[in-house]
């Protein structure tokens, strides 16, 4: 269930990106990302995030953070666009160790790869949904064996500035031929 309303004031149009609209590989906080092409973004408003001119800016200067996705649903997609994003319940490498030994604990994944993030979308309605954020490089713990990004403290280390929406042809599809099916044995 929703809870909440989100209103224009959620979002903010100079951040809007159709999927012909971004080119190939770019670098973010010194960290590169693959771009979501083929992808819809909806901008999100993120002026309530402090000093984020500088952390969401355009060109790899000394103090931006990097971008990377996470896979969510629609329904998600709501509280996230309200609260933020939130550690789930699946922590799948939280007993895992980085490079140097340390915990990976708790927190929330992200990878610069939207092929990847796309893999744990989960579709709503024929529509697949990921955020795009930017995250803190100094507080990002990388798990080797994945090219996957851990961050403990979402609330601080995390701005989810973009929605990215994509149809999902093959469930879109078998859902209109199970209708289809349906309806033409009903006829019989």
């Amino acid at each position: 269930m929703w809870i909440g309303i989100l209103y224009p004031n959620n979002f903010d149009i100079k951040g809007n990106r159709q999927p012909f609209e971004y080119s190939r590989s770019q670098k973010r906080g010194n960290l590169y990302y693959f771009p979501p092409l083929g992808w819809t973004g909806i901008g999100l408003n993120i002026t309530k995030y402090n000093n984020w001119e500088i952390k969401c800016g355009k060109i790899n200067k000394e103090g931006e953070w990097c971008v990377a996705y996470h896979g969510t649903s629609l329904r998600n997609a709501k509280n996230i666009i309200l609260e933020g994003l939130k550690e789930g319940k699946r922590q799948y490498y939280q007993n895992y160790k980085d490079k140097e030994g340390n915990e990976i604990g708790t927190g929330v994944y992200f990878t610069p790869h939207i092929e990847t993030a796309e893999h744990y979308s989960i579709p709503y309605r024929g529509i697949k949904c990921v955020i795009m954020c930017r995250m803190n490089p100094e507080k990002m713990k990388k798990i080797t064996k994945n090219e996957f990004y851990v961050v403990n403290d979402p609330i601080n280390d995390i701005i989810p500035y973009r929605l990215l929406i994509k149809k999902c042809y093959k469930q879109f599809l078998d859902r209109k031929i199970i209708q289809k099916n349906k309806y033409s044995k009903k006829q019989k």
